[in-house]
């Protein structure tokens, strides 16, 4: 896997739709952990908060599943909510968000070319061939070689 959220073009252009404003709450709860928290290890927010309908509910119910020592209060969340209020921020991260979709299909099929390129050079015939729509999965192609 690359890594990246490989959500392609497909199934962007198909809903029309811009990213869910759960992907704009967690960019300012990330800021929000990196500057109350000194050391913080890897969280995993999920789904537990995908249903908030405005940043403090959403960083209340991610709090709660983290079950940090020292959890923010709800007015430092607030203040977290009114410091990017402006749209400029959230404009930001929706176009990284478009420009991170676009580009995950290109390095898809990079990853996908390399590993034909290293079967083609060992002496082996690979195949690719699409499995099912894009919009189902991004990763919807197989890579087929057969040992000689």
């Amino acid at each position: 896997s690359s890594g990246i959220n490989a959500e392609y073009g497909e199934r962007m252009s198909s809903t029309r739709n811009l990213p869910a404003k759960n992907v704009f709450y967690r960019a300012i709860f990330q800021v929000l952990l990196k500057e109350q928290f000194e050391s913080l290890p890897a969280c995993n927010v999920g789904h537990s908060a995908s249903n908030a309908t405005d940043f403090i509910s959403y960083s209340m119910a991610a709090l709660k599943k983290l079950k940090l020592r020292g959890s923010p209060s709800e007015y430092i969340v607030r203040s977290y909510s009114e410091r990017f209020n402006d749209g400029s921020f959230e404009r930001k991260i929706y176009l990284f968000h478009q420009l991170r979709t676009l580009l995950s299909r290109v390095i898809e099929c990079l990853i996908l070319i390399d590993r034909m390129l290293f079967l083609h050079d060992n002496g082996v015939e690979p195949a690719v061939f699409g499995l099912f729509d894009p919009v189902v999965s991004p990763r919807c192609y197989v890579l087929v070689a057969e040992k000689p």
